[in-house]
Order: C-alpha cells, then sequence, then structure tokens
C-alpha cells in the first residue's frame, strides 16, 4: 500500500484522498473567545459561520486537526472563576455550544495541551484524558500526542498546571519517551503536538531544537508547533518534518510584524518500508 500524507499550514488547501494514500490537514490556533463569542451572543452570526468557507477544505481531508486554545465553560463557570483568574492577564474562554461548530467545520481532533486550558481553572480542563489518540484511515494508523512547554508574558503551562488538579501535559523528555515507545508498537506513524516557543517570535528558540531532537531521536516522523500566533518557518531533519508554528486558524485579531503568509506547506510520502518527506 502506498501512502502519502499532505501536510497543510494555516488555509492552504490538500488534494483529494483516494485509496492509494491518506490527507492529514492541520490548522493552528482556534478560539472562541472575544469577537467571535461577542459577535453570537449579539446575534449576527452563529459560530458554524466562521467556518463556511473553509469546512469544505477541511471535510475533504480524511483526518483534520487542530489547536483548540480556549477551554469550554458555561456560564456558571465563568461568573465563578472569572475574578479568581484575573490574575492572569489573558484569558480565553468558549461557551459550550460553540463545541459542536468544530464538528461542523469537519475537524476530526483538536489538541488541548495548550497554556490556556487552565484559563478558568480544573473546570475547562475535567473532561482531559492522558492517552493517546489513535486515529486510522484506509488501513493506516496514526498516533497523536500532545505536550506544553510554552514560554509566555503571562503563566506558562508549568505556573499554570502546579495550580490544579488537571491541566495540559507537560513536557518532559522521560514522559516523552514513555508515551512514545508505548505508541509506536502500535502505529505507522506518530505526530506530536508541541505547544512551544515564544508568542510573535518569528523563529523557533535553542530549547524547541533540544526537544525535536529528542523527539526525533524517538521515531517521531512530524512535530506540529504552536504557540507563538505566527507562522513560522518549517524543515526537514533527518527525513522528519518539523512545524515550528501553524500561526492563527480562529482567533481574535493581533497584529504581528510578519508571519502571516498562509502558502507554507509540506508534503510527507511513506511507501512500503521506506518514509519519505518532500517539501513543495
Amino acid at each position: 500500500m502506498n501512502l502519502i500524507i499532505y501536510f497543510l499550514m494555516s488555509m492552504s488547501y490538500t488534494v483529494t484522498a483516494s485509496k492509494e494514500h491518506i490527507t492529514l490537514l492541520f490548522v493552528g490556533d482556534i478560539s472562541f473567545s472575544g469577537p467571535v463569542k461577542y459577535y453570537v451572543e449579539h446575534k449576527y452570526h452563529t459560530y458554524n459561520d466562521s467556518f463556511n468557507d473553509v469546512a469544505p477544505y477541511i471535510r475533504e481531508a480524511d483526518i483534520s486537526v487542530g489547536n483548540l486554545e480556549t477551554p469550554f465553560v458555561d456560564k456558571d463557570v465563568y461568573r465563578q472563576m472569572h475574578m479568581y483568574t484575573r490574575k492572569k492577564n489573558v484569558l480565553l474562554d468558549a461557551n459550550t455550544t460553540a463545541a459542536p461548530a468544530l464538528s461542523f467545520a469537519g475537524f476530526d481532533a483538536v489538541t488541548l495541551a495548550n497554556n490556556h486550558l487552565n484559563d478558568f481553572g480544573s473546570e475547562g480542563a475535567n473532561f482531559s484524558v492522558e492517552e493517546p489518540l489513535i486515529l486510522e484511515k484506509h488501513g493506516i494508523k496514526i498516533g497523536f500526542l500532545g505536550y506544553c512547554d510554552s514560554l509566555t508574558m503571562d503563566k506558562n503551562c508549568t505556573e499554570m498546571r502546579m495550580m490544579y488538579d488537571s491541566g495540559p501535559a507537560l513536557y518532559r523528555d522521560d514522559v516523552a519517551t514513555r508515551d512514545v515507545n508505548k505508541l509506536k508498537a502500535n502505529v505507522d506513524i506518530i505526530v506530536v503536538y508541541m505547544h512551544y516557543g515564544q508568542e510573535c517570535y518569528l523563529g523557533p528558540l535553542p530549547y524547541q531544537h533540544r526537544i525535536n531532537k529528542h523527539l526525533m531521536s524517538l521515531g517521531v516522523q512530524m512535530i506540529i508547533g504552536s504557540h507563538p500566533h505566527v507562522i513560522q518557518p518549517h524543515c526537514l531533519h533527518d527525513n522528519k518534518l518539523i512545524a515550528y508554528s501553524l500561526g492563527n486558524f480562529l482567533f481574535q485579531p493581533n497584529r504581528p510584524p510578519s508571519g502571516l503568509d498562509p502558502k507554507v506547506y509540506g508534503r510527507l510520502g511513506m511507501k512500503p518500508n521506506k518514509l519519505s518527506i518532500e517539501c513543495l
């Protein structure tokens, strides 16, 4: 069986899938907070409307994945936790009624391992699990893991995680080694979502290279990055694909100096007993 996995960043679109290959589509940061929430609450549009123009492309892929950078909390939790969590400067929340919009858009999965999962304490994270996600299409099994190790102008993942009983999975070399070794016996390809780097930086930091080197030494084929909120370069190293940051997909506005070009993507192909990656 021949397998071709198309890796796409931002709002690029994918080719039609066939029985000889599987299509993966990745997008950047998703948040139903801020203006998105405001316009829905004031009846200007629905949460589904935010995806109307891109949903056909997301649905076309065999597997579509994004970084959900906002916890779902109901109004009671929002009112109870809002004043307490104001010690954190940036809070992202989403009403629980926004969740079906992800299914409407065509997403098969989202990663939650980011620095906003605990914005409303454990209440926004009490549905998370410490298990890898395995999705299978056309007989190909793909395993997903997600970790957070971000630098931020506000409280980072480690600081927030220490305050609550549940939250994002924190990156450690020994934890990643345990998880990847356990997972790779059951899948054909491993994708690791890393929430790392520095907000609004246009390139990776030295500690990210160290993390990537360790993950690749374990046999991880794809490392998908988020957190900077701008698109950063992607690269091939030892025939493995690294995307340092996919930027924002559905997110409240910001104005970075650059990093807004959505036409950045690569392609990962696998044939029997051989894995090859091509950048387009």
